[in-house]
Formats: structure tokens, sequence, C-alpha cells
């Protein structure tokens, strides 16, 4: 029973989180906050900060920052143009000065935004002439592929989570997350796939190092919500073989080979995804 509370406690703070991902997700929800707090204030100087952040962004990309901003995939607000590029940073370089000078905070924990625009700043730079080329096509075709798949367990794995006799939303919440991860995963390779294909070779090496580092790094911030040992079952075998230095088999022994054939059911999609865009290019010659 000890368990069962402690693993409803933590669906209360990521069912949102969990939820959204299946689309693409946005943001650091602002019920995250309390993660940059050093000392404790009150949350309006934060929410103030976020909403002036959010409403900068409406007025300069004309939409809504938490209906219409991705993290997965990249946003075109970051892969469109440099000029884009530029103001989303100036932008979020406002909020963390914000955070900084009227909240107090000084510890910031990792989010997209501050990846892209604090963490690895030069990278995205340096690939932004290969992220145009790529941005329709990841955002039309691979967005295609990723939105019909069908998510699956193994049959280990399934046996598994009905052994530890988890409450019923625990158990949803599981499929979420594995949901999730497979549209996580199909992105990256996808995105991957077609810098290969649209980028000129100079310019592949530091696009696909950059798309590397933000999807990793997304995925360990996900693993750190379940990380606990009470609840950390909740992230699939799947969403374990995606995130780097994690175990696929820590739970289910020899779940590695059915991982394998979902991976290859991805890449099977995404040659089709390119095969489609080769046949156009050829038609439009």
């Amino acid at each position: 029973m000890y368990r069962a509370l402690l693993i409803v406690g933590i669906l209360l703070v990521t069912a949102e989180s969990i939820s959204r991902h299946h689309h693409r997700r946005r943001s650091l929800p602002d019920d995250q906050s309390s993660e940059m707090m050093t000392k404790v204030i009150s949350p309006s100087c934060e929410l103030l900060c976020e909403a002036q952040w959010k409403s900068d962004f409406q007025i300069y990309y004309d939409k809504m920052y938490d209906s219409g901003y991705y993290d997965i995939p990249l946003d075109p607000a970051v892969i469109s143009s440099k000029s884009d590029l530029v103001t989303f940073c100036r932008l979020t370089e406002q909020k963390y000065n914000c955070l900084k000078t009227q909240c107090k905070i000084t510890d910031f924990p990792w989010t997209p935004e501050r990846h892209i625009c604090k963490l690895h700043a030069d990278n995205f730079k340096a690939s932004i002439t290969c992220f145009k080329k790529t941005k329709d096509i990841v955002h039309d075709d691979c967005s295609s592929l990723c939105d019909r798949l069908t998510p699956r367990i193994s049959p280990a794995e399934k046996r598994f989570i009905e052994n530890r006799k988890l409450p019923r939303q625990a158990v949803k919440e599981f499929e979420r997350q594995n949901s999730a991860c497979l549209f996580v995963a199909c992105h990256r390779l996808c995105h991957e796939k077609v810098i290969e294909h649209k980028c000129y070779p100079s310019e592949r090496a530091k696009a696909l190092e950059t798309v590397a580092e933000y999807y990793d790094e997304y995925m360990r911030k996900e693993f750190e919500i379940f990380a606990l040992p009470d609840h950390n079952l909740l992230f699939s075998s799947l969403c374990r073989r995606i995130t780097p230095d994690e175990d696929e088999e820590e739970f289910v022994t020899g779940n590695a080979s059915y991982n394998n054939r979902t991976m290859n059911r991805l890449i099977n999609g995404v040659k089709i995804v390119i095969q489609t865009i080769e046949n156009k290019e050829q038609d439009e010659e």
C-alpha cells in the first residue's frame, strides 16, 4: 500500500508532462518551477517572468506559446531562420534575467529553451542553415509518421507490470510514457535521416551532433522524474533504451530484442519518408 501511495503521488506531479508528450510536447510546465527555487519566495515573481516571456513570444511569432510551441520536434521558432533563433534566445535570455534579478533564483534546471539558448547556443547557430532545409519535412512528413505510430509493450514487460499490482492510474501513465518515448525516438531518428538527406556533407556532422545532444538531454530530464526507487519502474524499457546511460533490461531481462524490433519498425517507417521525399524531388526536376 505504501508503494502504491508513493506512485500515485508522483503521478499527480507528472501527469501533465506525460500526457503532453504524446502530442508534441511544449516547454517547461509552470508546476515544475519549484525546482528552480533556492529559497522560499512568493511564486508570483516567477509566474510574472514566465507570463512576460510567453506574451513576448506570442507578439513576435504570432502564436500562443502554451499551445503552439513544440519541444518535440524542434519548433520552427528555433530552426526556421537565424533571425528567429536569435529572437527566441533573446526572449529566453530576458526571462532568465528576470528570474535571476527579480526572483533571486541562482540555480536553474535543464529546460529545452535553456539547452538551445544557453548551454548549446553555438551549435544551434552553426546548424541553422542545415535545420532550415529540414524544417518542413520534419514538421510535415516526420510528424505524419510519428503521430500515427501504435505503441507496443512486450508480453514480458506487461507481465512484470501486472505482477507489481500497480494502481490503475499508474498503469495508464506507464503506457502513456511508453507511447511518448516512441514518439521521441521516432522524431529523433527521422530528423537525423532528413539531415543526412537534405544537408551538405559539410553541414551534417554539426547538425547531427546538435540534434543528438538535444534529444539525449531531453530524455535525461524525463528520467529524473522517475528516478526514485518506488516509481522508476514506470519508465518503460523503451524509454530506458533511448535514454543515455540507462539499462533497458533493468526490470525485464531479454527486452532488448523486443526494443530492437520496435526500432527496426521506426527505421522502416523513416525509410519510406525519405523515399517519398526523393520521389517528390525527382518529379519536380
